[in-house]
């Protein structure tokens, strides 16, 4: 089985398929995940289809001229998300992967460029791809006055969020907001308020300032991330014991995802009603449940994957180990 994580517009998929079946291999199914994006935006849908049709006839043209046999119609499949991939599974394949990891290296080379601290790209809120709540496994918050910066400076948030990266007003060093909360399918998540001590000096506001929260409580500036912090926890917690009912192994559906995504941008809107929220979707909160799944389904003979990880100086740079 030739898996593909993150499959895009499936050229490399077509090359490696090819050479596979014009080497021999007669038995070879293709599970393709995020080709073009599935989640992309209605426009981009027409695009999709044109992909998926393109890749299907000329596999199965390369099949019929070497085998001189038709490709089985069932052996291609099309998902939008990694955690459906055991539904396709075949029992005790032998396994190839290959992964192409969102386009995190132009963001982790603005870091490195304006000397800000870094993050690792499953940490990241930018850079994920600007999606629909239903297809999302995060949601991000950009304040209005940073939203109306990116905005002039041409920065777009119809693709994928931008990084934000601002200039302190006392140290003139660089710092980036990238507030939100990604959340994985085992019901774990992760909260994000980077930038928070500079968004105060940006604003020129005193940490030990009093301000009122919408609640009509005053509390220090210092204090207020921390509310809005606790107050999402809170929200969330309260949400997965209702989903859950008790059973802490159960998997969140897409509709459970969505539904969580939907009580943060709720509860963030009670504090903050001008924040700008925008939901995303990546592959990198599925990857380690459909690797684990990999490696324990296929055969032993042959398992491995192929990544393109972001790497400073040159974009990408593949990885192959044996799952």
């Amino acid at each position: 089985m030739f898996i593909s994580l993150g499959s895009d517009r499936l050229l490399t998929e077509y090359i490696l398929g090819k050479s596979l079946i014009e080497n021999g291999f007669r038995q070879i199914s293709f599970l393709l995940v995020d080709p073009g994006y599935l989640f992309s935006e209605q426009e981009n849908l027409k695009v999709i289809k044109e992909v998926l049709k393109d890749f299907r006839e000329r596999i199965t043209s390369v099949y019929l001229n070497t085998f001189q046999e038709h490709f089985p119609q069932e052996s291609i499949h099309y998902l939008s998300r990694s955690q459906n991939i055991a539904k396709y599974f075949p029992s005790h394949a032998n396994v190839a992967v290959i992964e192409s990891l969102p386009p995190y290296a132009e963001i982790i080379k603005e870091m490195k460029k304006f000397q800000v601290e870094e993050k690792k790209p499953d940490d990241l809120l930018c850079g994920g791809y600007i999606t629909p709540s239903k297809h999302a496994n995060a949601v991000a918050f950009i304040p209005a006055q940073y939203t109306k910066q990116l905005s002039k400076s041409g920065a777009t948030l119809t693709g994928a969020l931008p990084l934000a990266i601002f200039k302190s007003v006392q140290s003139k060093s660089y710092w980036y907001l990238d507030w939100g909360c990604k959340i994985h399918s085992d019901g774990t998540y992760r909260l994000s308020f980077s930038g928070e001590e500079q968004y105060w000096e940006s604003l020129r506001i005193s940490k030990d300032s009093q301000i009122k929260l919408t609640t009509g409580e005053e509390v220090q500036a210092k204090q207020f991330i921390p509310i809005v912090r606790d107050s999402i926890e809170k929200a969330l917690s309260e949400q997965l014991k209702n989903i859950t009912k008790g059973n802490s192994e159960k998997k969140l559906s897409q509709e459970d995802l969505t539904a969580l995504l939907e009580k943060v941008k709720e509860t963030i809107m009670v504090y903050m009603p001008g924040i700008s929220c925008f939901f995303s979707a990546d592959y990198l909160l599925d990857r380690n449940a459909a690797i684990t799944f990999i490696a324990s389904q296929a055969s032993q003979h042959y398992r491995k994957t192929f990544s393109l990880i972001p790497d400073l100086n040159t974009g990408y740079r593949i990885t192959i180990d044996k799952i």
